[in-house]
């Protein structure tokens, strides 16, 4: 039987011992060599807004977007909670007394894609108030 120290060296060790080792070390070089990460192509929006928030007041997204997200306005240099982007709905819950700005991604959608290494996306420009 084997001790808990050897060397590979000795010809003391057993040779199933020997073995056994330097087949975990191809096991291990092998699932580095075949290792391939898996990225994600991202697809997002983006609210780009510029007008009066008044309550019970919707805008529209060119594209719906995966899950429901809160929606913020810039507004006198502080950001307003202004409602719930749901699919491609934004209804307000408010009413600001001045304009105010949105300016906010939301996401479309995740794609596996196992090609290669990085991360690429799609913006689509939610350009409502042009």
């Amino acid at each position: 039987m084997a001790s808990a120290n050897f060397s590979v060296s000795d010809p003391q060790t057993e040779k199933r011992v020997v073995n056994a080792l330097n087949t975990s070390f191809d096991s291990i070089k092998n699932i580095v060599n075949e290792y391939k990460p898996v990225t994600t192509v991202q697809e997002y929006g983006l609210i780009s807004y510029y007008g009066e928030i008044k309550e019970g007041k919707s805008i529209f997204t060119a594209r719906k977007s995966e899950a429901a997200i809160p929606v913020f306005a810039q507004y006198y240099g502080v950001y307003e909670y202004v409602g719930t982007l749901e699919g491609n709905t934004l209804k307000f819950i408010k009413t600001l007394e001045d304009k105010a700005t949105i300016y906010q991604p939301y996401r479309i959608a995740i794609v596996k894609d196992r090609t290669g290494i990085g991360a690429g996306g799609h913006t689509y420009y939610d350009d409502i108030n042009r």
